[in-house]
């Protein structure tokens, strides 16, 4: 009797939660404007699918799909989209659906040729749909993704979005497509002058555009008639974006206020990222009036706005930190540092005024340091950076050296440089928004490392001068002026994968590579941040031994290393090695270690790991460095691109010296590219030979290249090398002398016979 109760108490229970759960199916509120119910009852839905029908849970997945899309929530957005097509039998447009809003997903957040694979897909399928008129709701989205995902097809497919506002068949759909079609347009008219505006297209595109966003704010009105809404703020951050990019300040200024009030009505999930947006944007306006009149005011402006919206932004990031990288990069030229960066650099070269300097050193460091143990808050604070700052113009008094903090502002893009020299500091700019545009859409530096590895010399040399020019020109002459030749650079996160040594100060092919490479005229040593350069300057280490972890590889797939193995047999003759078991790498990970590693390396392309390889089932894993702290321990990374890692541009680079480094390692000597296994052994026995001779290890890495490159070598060979951190020394062994020992000996005998001859005497 009792199961029977129970049996009936489920069957009961299942027909109510039908009842309830289908009282509004989620997207029919969303498509009202009630998305925090159409959240809730999404949730509930979910929770409870064993009891709703298919239709009832494909509606809550879509609508999360839907809802993780809207706020850049790109990797739910994608899980949801796969539940939903396992969620019930689909039909041919609701599979053509499917594929738009994949494409639509690659388009956002993975940037590549899958988007015109799940485009050509979405197309090809939406052929096979009999009735098109049976669901306009479902044919204006398809539209409205495709159209979206046109973006790849440059705009050649725009007219999409049309089509999904011609069956938008209720006034939601219909003002988030108008403002979708406004979004695309606002891509059109982005243009670099005003001259270019005299072009009838490009002036019916923004009037086109105006007229979109004026339909959708009267149909947002329509469905919020006693307030504003998240809808309105969108809408307005869109028109704000249309009318800045025509010129139109005061009315970006204004559009800028209704929409922070809009979303101060609304406070959905999304106001945090959608706020900061507003703020940076605005504060461009400001920056742009400001181009326009010299009036300081619309800096500090600027400077209000930006420092208001810091709460938001950081709120924004801390949900997206874990899931959602693609979207901080999306994000990166609407952070407020980057553009507080660029500001207190204007008022500077307009006030003269080294407080401004301060602030940039702050929030350089900050950026650069983002989310890591040592550097946790954004540090304001005029008389701490101010105080390091002077700390490190000591360092370079003491090393009658320089130190060049770079840092690549976005939105506008300018590469700019605090220099420390022995008697001053500077804040300069190096070079201008038109040359590291060029840089970043051509990616200089990805393509010189594959014209050094082809030696292919020509394009190699005219690409060297070209960086030369972008980071180094204005900055050397000044070097030369006060005869110093020691640089340590600490790079911006964009571009840590160059190395400074080989850039050319003459493009004429007449000179060849080694007459007019930079290393030349400087050394170069690199570091991760101007607190771990303070922190660790004058802790010169000296070692006594050297630790090798050099793997035998047994397989096809890693190449074994024969001339690094009779190089570390070399070795052992001149210094004490030790070689470390490769089935216990703990004393890897030991404090106050030298420790070499020859061998192979790879990286993970789709994380942040990197992965010195043990074998083909082991590998030593970047996160098991995080684990230990390394205070003390130097690491000679010989093995292929152990300088290469994932760049996250706004946590930090992720490339294993800087994880090592950060991890309080002292230095790290890593590779930029795949090295030779010859080639590497007969750069280490050189290098080795000179740290035998007492040489710091920098210097003997810099007379080592110096060797290479005076005999004419390879650029490939010479300049894989990158020096981080701090200087050490490594002793050689204790040379038997037989002599000695024998005199020695001599003397202890004789010592010994004088004392038993005294007590004997005594007694």
């Amino acid at each position: 009797m009792i199961k029977y109760s129970a049996s009936l108490l489920l069957i009961i229970l299942c027909f109510v939660s039908t009842i309830l759960f289908s009282q509004g199916l989620p997207l029919k509120l969303y498509w009202a404007g009630k998305t925090d119910s159409a959240l809730l009852l999404s949730k509930k839905t979910i929770e409870h699918k064993a009891a709703v029908t298919k239709k009832e849970l494909a509606q809550a997945y879509d609508f999360m799909a839907e809802y993780s899309l809207e706020n850049n929530d790109f990797k739910n957005n994608l899980n949801y989209l796969y539940l939903l097509f396992g969620a019930t039998k689909n039909t041919s447009l609701d599979s053509a659906l499917y594929y738009a809003r994949v494409a639509n997903y690659t388009l956002c957040y993975m940037m590549n040729d899958s988007t015109d694979h799940y485009y050509i897909k979405a197309i090809g399928v939406f052929k096979r749909v009999c009735k098109k008129n049976k669901d306009s709701t479902q044919l204006a989205r398809y539209y409205s993704y495709l159209g979206n995902a046109a973006r790849n097809t440059m705009y050649a497919d725009v007219h999409l979005l049309d089509s999904a506002i011609a069956y938008s068949n209720n006034t939601f759909l219909k003002a988030l497509h108008y403002r979708r079609y406004a979004t695309f347009l606002t891509d059109v008219i982005n243009v670099d002058s005003q001259e270019k505006w005299k072009d009838k297209k490009l002036l019916a595109s923004y009037k086109k555009c105006i007229s979109y966003l004026a339909v959708a704010e009267k149909l947002a009105t329509k469905i919020y008639p006693t307030k504003k809404s998240m809808l309105h703020a969108t809408i307005y951050r869109i028109w704000l974006l249309a009318e800045r990019y025509r010129g139109h300040e005061r009315e970006g200024i204004a559009l800028a206020e209704k929409a922070k009030n809009a979303l101060e009505c609304a406070r959905q999930r999304t106001f945090n990222s959608e706020y900061s947006g507003i703020c940076s944007w605005q504060a461009t306006v400001y920056i742009n009036l400001f181009d326009k009149t010299d009036s300081l005011k619309f800096m500090y402006a600027a400077e209000k706005t930006l420092l208001q919206s810091i709460p938001a932004w950081e709120k924004y990031l801390e949900t997206i930190k874990e899931n959602n990288i693609k979207s901080m990069d999306d994000e990166y030229s609407i952070n407020p540092y980057q553009k507080l960066i660029f500001i207190y650099f204007q008022l500077y070269k307009a006030t003269n005024n080294k407080l401004y300097m301060a602030r940039c050193y702050g929030l350089i460091e900050f950026v650069k340091n983002k989310r890591t143990e040592k550097n946790v808050d954004c540090d304001f604070s005029i008389a701490n950076n101010t105080k390091k700052l002077d700390s490190i113009s000591k360092i370079c008094q003491k090393k009658n050296g320089a130190i060049i903090n770079y840092f690549v502002t976005s939105g506008p893009n300018i590469l700019i440089a605090i220099v420390s020299l022995p008697d001053t500091t500077l804040l300069m700019e190096c070079s201008n928004t038109k040359n590291i545009k060029t840089a970043r859409n051509f990616d200089l530096i990805n393509v010189i490392n594959l014209y050094v590895l082809k030696n292919e010399i020509k394009e190699y040399k005219k690409q060297a001068f070209e960086l030369y020019d972008l980071f180094f020109a204005k900055i050397d002459a000044m070097l030369q002026k006060n005869k110093i030749t020691d640089v340590v650079v600490l790079p911006d996160m964009s571009w840590s994968g160059l190395n400074f040594d080989f850039l050319q100060t003459d493009s004429c092919n007449q000179n060849p590579v080694f007459q007019s490479a930079l290393i030349r005229k400087y050394k170069f040593t690199y570091t991760t941040s101007a607190q771990n350069l303070i922190q660790s300057f004058g802790n010169v280490l000296t070692y006594k031994q050297l630790n090798v972890l050099m793997p035998q590889y047994n397989s096809n797939f890693y190449a074994q290393l024969h001339s690094s193995d009779k190089l570390i047999d070399k070795l052992c003759r001149i210094f004490n090695v030790t070689k470390i078991n490769t089935d216990n790498v703990s004393p890897f990970f030991e404090k106050n270690k030298l420790n070499q590693f020859i061998g192979h390396a790879k990286t993970n392309n789709k994380s942040i790991e990197q992965f010195l390889i043990l074998s083909d089932s082991a590998n030593i894993s970047s996160s098991t460095f995080l684990k230990n702290n390394l205070e003390g321990s130097c690491y000679l990374l010989n093995a292929c691109s152990s300088n290469i890692g994932k760049v996250e541009r706004y946590d930090k680079t992720n490339s294993l010296p800087y994880q090592l480094i950060n991890q309080h390692a002292s230095a790290v000597i890593s590779s930029l590219w795949q090295l030779d296994d010859h080639e590497n052994a007969e750069f280490l026995e050189v290098f080795y030979n000179f740290m035998a001779n007492d040489l710091a290890a920098s210097d003997a890495l810099y007379k080592t290249k110096l060797f290479f490159l005076e005999k004419k070598y390879s650029p490939a060979m010479w300049s894989a090398y990158l020096y981080y951190g701090n200087d050490f020394y490594l002793n050689k062994k204790e040379p038997f002398n037989l002599p000695l020992y024998v005199c020695s000996f001599l003397i202890i005998l004789l010592v010994l016979l004088l004392y038993f001859k005294y007590i004997k005497k005594r007694s």
